[in-house]
């Protein structure tokens, strides 16, 4: 018997999952998708059994380890990538959900950009791995965001600077490679927070030697932060505009496998 297919949805304070129909498509209500709040582990573990498990998670900052290994690949490579989170994090590293994408390559070794992310919500999903499920897909928002918009955004290194459900967005973008990213929880309207946390990047992208000429925006509605980056001297700033944010996970979605 096929497994069906459940999407769970991790925001700040809720895991909700999205009702499938026939054919895997989409159940929508009048006012968007519709989202069922989970309520504690059981009801979970209930909703999840005998699924193959696909999850969207926002509202996480990714933490970005650069590693130069030995030039192998496939399951070679992956035991070398877990080794070295082991040795960074000990029995942390089994907390951590990470992947990693080759950003170099030389003669004889691989320069690795490894995304990590250590979100409690996430571990608790590992119990339902017990109960004969399959988490097929792990993804966070960040890395959507910029996939979507990657044919409005003409720069291969640039910062992206995005609200979604309540949360912003501050990430760098270095050869089409996330390199630094900050999270604002929580719709935080704090001017000089925000712009610590963009300084932040600043920095990071300084301190990384990489070249960025260009901020873009969406559905950025500080207007004292919007103000500040159009009078920016030294990035060239362009305001995306307004976007319908059910439609990043309806790509998601529908391009799950």
């Amino acid at each position: 018997m096929l497994k069906k297919d459940i999407i769970l949805e991790i925001c700040n304070h809720n895991i909700n999952s999205l009702k499938l129909g026939k054919k895997h498509k989409l159940i929508k209500e009048k006012k968007g998708l519709e989202r069922v709040i989970i309520k504690d582990l059981e009801d979970l573990k209930t909703r999840v059994r005998k699924k193959n498990i696909y999850i969207m998670v926002e509202g996480e900052e990714i933490y970005i380890k650069y590693m130069s290994l030995p030039k192998v690949y496939g399951y070679k490579l992956d035991n070398i990538v877990e080794n070295q989170l082991i040795h960074l994090y000990g029995r942390k590293a089994e907390e951590i959900f990470y992947s990693y994408t080759i950003y170099k390559e030389q003669e004889n070794e691989l320069e690795l950009l490894v995304f990590c992310v250590n979100c409690q919500r996430l571990n608790g999903l590992k119990h339902c791995i017990k109960c004969n499920n399959v988490i097929k897909k792990v993804n966070l928002i960040q890395f959507y965001f910029l996939q979507y918009f990657k044919n409005y955004v003409l720069d291969k290194s640039y910062i992206f600077i995005f609200n979604y459900n309540e949360n912003l967005y501050i990430t760098a973008v270095s050869d089409d490679k996330i390199i630094a990213n900050k999270v604002i929880r929580d719709n935080n309207e704090n001017y000089e927070f925000v712009i610590s946390q963009y300084d932040y990047i600043n920095d990071k992208v300084l301190g990384l030697d990489k070249k960025i000429n260009k901020v873009y925006s969406v559905n950025l509605n500080d207007i004292r932060f919007k103000e500040y980056l159009m009078n920016e001297k030294k990035y060239t700033y362009e305001n995306l505009g307004e976007f319908d944010e059910e439609i990043i996970m309806e790509t998601f979605i529908l391009n799950r496998s």
